[in-house]
C-alpha cells in the first residue's frame, strides 16, 4: 500500500485534500478514540504519509519512485509473459514433432497391410474364381437385392404398417362385439327386473284396493254411527240450551226491570242541574250538558233524566211565547234515548215505551216543583 492509498486520496490530489484527509484519519485512528491494538502503528503510517506528501520536494521524489517502481513492475510482467509464451511455443513444437513421428510410423504399417490385403485379394481372384462359378446366379441375385435394399425396406415397412392396422381393426371389432353382447344381456336383465317390479306393484295395488274397500266400509259404518250420536247430542244440547236460555232470559229480564226502576233522588239531582245550567247558559248550555252526558255516561239513566228535564224547560218557554228548539222535539229525544240507552241495554219496545212515559212524568213533576219552590222563595 503506497502513501496515497494510506491517506485514501488520488495521486493528483491537491494540498488541501491532503490536509483534510490527514485530519480526518488522525481523528478517526487517534489512540483515545480508536480502540484497536494497532492504533499507534496506523497513526505512524498516517503521519509519515502526510509529512512526505505535504512537502513538495519529498512528494516529487516519491512520485518519481512510484513511477520507476511501476515501470520496473511492468517490465517484469512483460518478461514473465514473454517467457511463458516461449515455453508454450516450445511445448507446442515438441508435441507437433512427436505427432508427426507417430503418424509416419502408423502410415508405413498401414501401407504394408494394404499391400498384403491386395495380394490376398489377387490370390483369391486368381486362385479360386472357377471354383465358385456354380454360385454365380445366387451372387447376382444377392447383389440385386442389395442394390434394391431401399425399395425392399419401404415395401416391408408398408406391409408391417398394414398388418398392424389390420390387427387393430380386428381387435376393435372384437371389443365392440363384446360390448354389444354385454349390453344385450344387461338390457334383458333390466327388462326382467322391470317386469318383476311391475308385477309386484300390481299385486301391491290390488292389496291396497282390497284394504281401502274394507276401510271405506269401516268409515261408512263409523260415519253412520257418528251421525246418529251427533244427532242425539245435538238434540240433547238444544234442549239444554233452550232451558238455559229461558233461565238466562228470565234472570236478565228480572235484573233489567230492577235497573229500569226510576230513581227519585237521581231525578231530582239531574233536574236541579238542568235548571241551574239554564239560568247560567240558557238552552244552549242544556244541550251541551245532555250531549256530553250521552258521550261520557252511555247506557246511564242519568242522561235520560237530563234530556227529559231539558225538554220540560224548552216546552215551558215555548208555551210562554219563546222560540222552541228542534233539539227537544219528541222524535229527536226518542232517537237519542233509543240509541244511547234502550238499544245498548237490550231493552225491547214493550218495556221502553212505558218506561219512558213513567220517568218523563216523574221528571216533569220534579223539575216543576224545583222551579215553583225557587219562585216562591223569590
Amino acid at each position: 500500500m503506497n502513501l496515497y492509498e494510506i491517506l485514501h486520496i488520488s495521486q493528483d490530489a491537491p494540498e488541501e485534500i491532503i490536509k483534510l484527509a490527514y485530519k480526518g484519519l488522525a481523528q478517526k485512528y487517534h489512540p483515545d478514540r480508536y480502540k484497536g491494538n494497532d492504533a499507534n502503528e496506523i497513526m505512524i503510517k498516517i503521519r509519515e504519509a502526510y509529512e512526505t506528501l505535504i512537502d513538495p520536494i519529498k512528494r516529487k521524489n516519491y512520485d518519481q519512485f512510484l513511477t520507476e517502481q511501476a515501470r520496473r513492475k511492468q517490465q517484469q510482467e512483460e518478461y514473465i509473459k514473454k517467457k511463458e509464451q516461449e515455453e508454450f511455443m516450445r511445448a507446442q513444437r515438441a508435441a507437433f514433432e512427436q505427432q508427426n513421428k507417430t503418424n509416419s510410423t502408423n502410415g508405413s504399417k498401414d501401407n504394408s497391410q494394404e499391400a498384403d490385403s491386395e495380394s490376398f485379394k489377387m490370390n483369391i481372384s486368381i486362385d479360386v474364381p472357377h471354383s465358385f462359378s456354380i454360385f454365380s446366379p445366387f451372387i447376382k441375385f444377392k447383389n440385386w437385392i442389395i442394390s434394391k435394399k431401399k425399395v425392399f425396406i419401404q415395401i416391408g415397412s408398408t406391409c408391417i404398417a398394414l398388418a398392424l392396422i389390420f390387427i387393430i381393426v380386428i381387435v376393435a371389432n372384437s371389443y365392440m362385439q363384446s360390448l354389444s353382447d354385454k349390453s344385450d344381456v344387461e338390457a334383458i336383465l333390466a327388462a326382467e327386473e322391470a317386469r318383476e317390479a311391475a308385477e309386484e306393484a300390481e299385486a301391491a295395488a290390488d292389496a291396497a284396493a282390497v284394504e281401502a274397500t274394507g276401510i271405506e266400509e269401516d268409515y261408512s259404518l263409523a260415519d253412520s254411527e257418528l251421525m246418529n250420536d251427533s244427532e242425539e247430542v245435538y238434540a240433547e244440547s238444544d234442549e239444554a240450551n233452550t232451558v238455559t236460555d229461558e233461565r238466562a232470559m228470565s234472570t236478565y229480564e228480572t235484573g233489567l226491570l230492577y235497573y229500569l226502576q226510576p230513581n227519585p233522588a237521581e231525578i231530582k239531582t239531574s233536574s236541579k242541574q238542568v235548571y241551574d245550567t239554564f239560568k247560567e247558559s240558557g238552552i244552549i248550555g242544556i244541550k251541551d250538558l245532555i250531549s256530553n252526558c250521552y258521550i261520557t255516561f252511555q247506557k246511564s239513566k242519568k242522561c235520560l233524566y237530563l234530556d227529559l228535564a231539558g225538554k220540560y224547560i224548552n216546552d215551558s218557554g215555548a208555551d210562554a211565547g219563546l222560540p222552541a228548539d228542534e233539539f227537544f222535539e219528541n222524535e229527536a229525544i226518542i232517537e237519542r234515548m233509543n240509541n244511547n240507552f234502550y238499544i245498548p241495554n237490550k231493552v225491547g219496545a214493550d218495556l221502553a215505551t212505558p218506561h219512558a212515559e213513567q220517568i218523563a212524568h216523574q221528571t216533569y213533576e220534579t223539575i216543576e216543583k224545583i222551579i215553583s219552590d225557587e219562585m216562591a222563595e223569590m
